[in-house]
């Protein structure tokens, strides 16, 4: 990354935090299925973990460049991750923009939540109830937990990247 700008090479680092985040790397598409959860909730539940660790990275964002720059803005975060899973949806297939538009909307709502919400871990807590409404059987406190812990992994590897 030498001899790029400080621009240049945060759009690098959300686009590959996004990309390891896809590519299952903190929690794969075969994680959910050791739940023993049917299909659509396995599915929900992969949603759900990379729409925590895409909330992860536009928080690292926010807290570390937002106020140094004037480019850095929460819009150019959204438009590079997006960048990166619209490459990712046409590589494996998918219709472009059905991901980004889950995560980012699941984005939202846990950032609407207030900070001592989330401080207590309601974010994963909606993402269990929601798997629950697929598969009543979900264990819901055990995916919590796995949830948070994802994130946790998630954000001690990314941080770096924004140093």
């Amino acid at each position: 990354m030498f001899g790029k700008s400080k621009k240049e090479r945060t759009i690098e680092a959300l686009q590959r935090g996004t990309k390891a985040a896809l590519s299952g790397g903190f929690f794969h598409v075969q994680d959910a299925e050791e739940y023993g959860l049917d299909e659509p909730a396995s599915a929900w539940l992969y949603t759900e973990a990379l729409a925590h660790q895409i909330y992860v990275l536009i928080v690292i964002f926010n807290n570390t460049l937002v106020k140094k720059h004037s480019w850095a803005t929460t819009q150019f975060a959204i438009k590079a991750i997006n960048a990166a899973i619209t490459d990712y949806e046409i590589q494996v297939g998918s219709t472009p923009g059905s991901m980004s538009a889950f995560i980012f909307r699941r984005c939202s709502e846990i950032d609407a939540l207030p900070p001592q919400a989330r401080v207590d871990g309601e974010h994963f807590r909606q993402s269990t109830r929601k798997v629950a409404e697929f598969d009543s059987r979900a264990d819901q406190e055990k995916i919590a937990h796995r949830l948070e812990s994802v994130a946790n992994e998630f954000f001690n590897n990314a941080i770096n990247m924004f140093k």
